[in-house]
C-alpha cells in the first residue's frame, strides 16, 4: 500500500475494491495498487454495510467496483 502524502486534499482513485469476506472497502490506482483502506467493517451485518458503502462511493465518484471474495 502506497502512503498518501500528508496535506493532500485529494487522491487519484481509479476504482474501488470490495473484499467480500474481509468486509474491506479499498481505493485502487490505475495499476491496481491499493492506495488506501477506506473502511474495514466488523459485526453481524458487516458484509451488507460494506456492500452498501462500496455502492454509494461508486455512485458518488463514478468509479467501478472490483469484488474479491477471499480475505486480503
Amino acid at each position: 500500500m502506497r502512503p498518501i502524502p500528508p496535506n493532500t486534499a485529494t487522491i487519484e482513485v481509479d476504482c474501488l475494491r470490495l473484499v467480500d469476506e474481509a468486509c474491506h472497502v479499498c481505493a485502487l490506482d490505475a495499476d491496481g495498487e491499493m492506495l488506501s483502506l477506506l473502511e474495514s467493517i466488523e459485526g453481524e451485518d458487516a458484509a451488507d454495510k460494506a456492500h452498501e458503502l462500496a455502492e454509494r462511493l461508486s455512485r458518488e465518484a463514478s468509479l467501478p467496483i472490483k469484488v474479491r471474495h477471499d480475505r486480503d
